[in-house]
């Protein structure tokens, strides 16, 4: 039974990886013929400009027939957009699973409360069991502990007091049901309680969940939030017009902030593996790197026929470059944000890598 449980952990993340893998390959196929459509439909637009234009040589009445006409054409001619609708559909149903399975997680994860010899006694006592465990009880529910201990991974150096811990989520599903096994035994031996309680708090403290991502993408993010805020204030004020035309900015920002909770045996991990470093905080400290090392002036010295020298201080035309690239890449950041918590969605709650 337990090894039949096992597999089908495991066969359910293998389901979950070709679904994701067939998800971005049907939507690079879709990216890849939208741009074929949208060449044939601006084709089919010219013959009805081109009809609008010689019109005027006539009568007013062949003008307006003749737009008409071209009107007709155009939109007659111009295909439904299949491939927008499933992009958008891809990306509505994956967010949505996404969102649910975070809900879900949060809430479903619960913690393993300590239970003390005398609660176990009382329990045993509810059922009408004898008191105290026998010492077959004790060592049975002994070897569920152990078992689950024999299948951590060991994380203390060579030559140290061995230490174990578990390192995937698959370990730690396996120690609950182990740990809930050994509960139903209900032990009173003092020393198997102990071993029980500081088993329940390993898996508390594996799978208690802290944001793992980027405090400078999110200050990023929220940049371009108002920047964009800014920019339509002008000729559509109102925050409720901005945010139905950038929500999907707020959104991203939100949908990263619970993405990236990682359960801790992942962020101690991913600090072996990586030695704490953040992409995303490479990335934007190299923007702002290159932004910041490009002096706003430069100093220009001339040296005269009479032998002296001056300095003066001229604009630094990479400067201004670079500050417009910064802009740009501020606001490139702020649209994809919503890319990074679907990247952080699947390591953190689906493959955990």
């Amino acid at each position: 039974m337990k090894k039949f449980k096992t597999i089908n952990v495991q066969s359910n993340i293998l389901i979950m990886k070709k679904l994701i893998l067939s998800l971005l390959i049907l939507t690079m196929l879709v990216l890849a013929g939208q741009s074929s459509v949208k060449a044939s439909v601006a084709g089919s637009a010219y013959p009805g400009l081109t009809a609008s234009i010689s019109a005027p040589d006539q009568s007013a009445g062949q003008t307006v027939k003749a737009d008409s006409v071209a009107t007709a054409g155009e939109t007659k001619e111009k295909p439904f957009n299949w491939q927008g609708l499933i992009i958008g559909l891809i990306f509505l149903s994956f967010y949505g699973y996404a969102i649910t399975m975070i809900v879900i997680t949060l809430i479903q994860t619960k913690r393993i409360e300590p239970v003390t010899k005398e609660e176990f006694i009382n329990m045993r006592k509810q059922e009408n069991k004898a008191e105290l465990a026998t010492e077959g009880e004790n060592q049975q529910a002994l070897a569920y502990i152990n078992e689950a201990y024999a299948s951590w991974k060991i994380v203390s150096e060579p030559g140290e007091e061995e230490m174990r811990s578990p390192v995937t989520m698959s370990q730690l599903k396996k120690t609950r049901e182990l740990h809930a096994m050994a509960a139903k035994i209900m032990p009173t031996d003092n020393k198997v309680v102990d071993r029980f309680n500081t088993m329940g708090g390993v898996v508390n403290s594996s799978e208690t969940r802290s944001f793992s991502g980027s405090w400078k993408l999110i200050i990023v993010a929220v940049v371009a939030c108002f920047i964009t805020y800014l920019m339509t204030k002008s000729f559509d004020p109102g925050f409720w017009h901005w945010l139905s035309r950038f929500w999907i900015m707020p959104m991203g920002i939100i949908m990263y902030y619970f993405a990236s909770l990682a359960p801790a045996f992942l962020e101690d991990k991913r600090a072996r593996w990586f030695k704490g470093k953040n992409i995303h905080n490479v990335l934007i400290a190299t923007i702002m790197g290159l932004f910041l090392a490009t002096p706003a002036t430069s100093t220009v010295i001339s040296h005269w026929s009479d032998g002296s020298k001056t300095k003066s201080e001229e604009v630094n035309p990479m400067f201004f470059i670079m500050m417009i690239l910064t802009f740009m890449l501020i606001l490139i950041l702020g649209f994809l944000i919503i890319i990074f918590a679907g990247l952080n969605f699947i390591r953190n709650y689906l493959i955990y890598i």
